[in-house]
């Protein structure tokens, strides 16, 4: 667990001003942890680009900052699985030998989805690393849609509506699913 704290210790950015959401930022999410510490998503566009930005830190003074462009080259990446009865979507990237990724999950009769932070490093002896269950001030401003990054192609079966089709499981989610 102490390599987890040390992973969320280290900051990716080169921009000490990133925790400052730029003009042309849109917010996609935000949540925050017990800690009282934030992680938030954002997108923006520069120079006919589109971008994503990841924070996590105290509010104006993010430990972790990574920013890069959306495409499927992209250093972030999603992974998605659903069916009639869960939705499991993941967005997250690869930093220094950690994976940084955000969980959104949602079952059949659990009511709101759950959002989960977690951090872990690449080495299978790591295990699940550090998790960190959002607490509050959940902002959802269309997680699930942010799919223009490149597909997790270690996630099975498939990142997209066609290769879960083929696998057997649909993206249609029921109505109390789109939350």
């Amino acid at each position: 667990m102490a390599i987890a704290f040390a992973l969320l210790a280290a900051n990716t950015s080169s921009n000490p001003d990133a925790s400052v959401f730029a003009s042309d930022e849109s917010l996609v999410f935000s949540c925050r942890f017990k800690s009282r510490k934030t992680v938030s998503i954002s997108r923006s566009s520069a120079n006919n680009d589109d971008y994503t930005t990841f924070r996590y830190g105290s509010p104006g003074q993010p430990e972790i900052t990574h920013h890069a462009k959306n495409n499927k080259k992209s250093d972030f990446y999603y992974a998605m699985l659903a069916d009639m009865q869960a939705i499991f979507f993941e967005f997250g990237f690869v930093n220094d030998g950690s994976k940084y990724s955000l969980i959104r999950d949602w079952y059949e009769g659990v009511g709101e989805p759950s959002y989960l932070l977690r951090v872990v490093g690449m080495e299978p002896r790591e295990g699940y690393g550090l998790q960190l269950r959002c607490a509050d001030d959940i902002v959802d401003n269309g997680l699930t849609d942010q799919r223009s990054v490149r597909c997790d192609v270690d996630m099975k079966p498939g990142c997209d509506d066609e290769d879960n089709e083929k696998a057997g499981y649909p993206m249609k989610a029921p109505a109390s699913a789109q939350h």
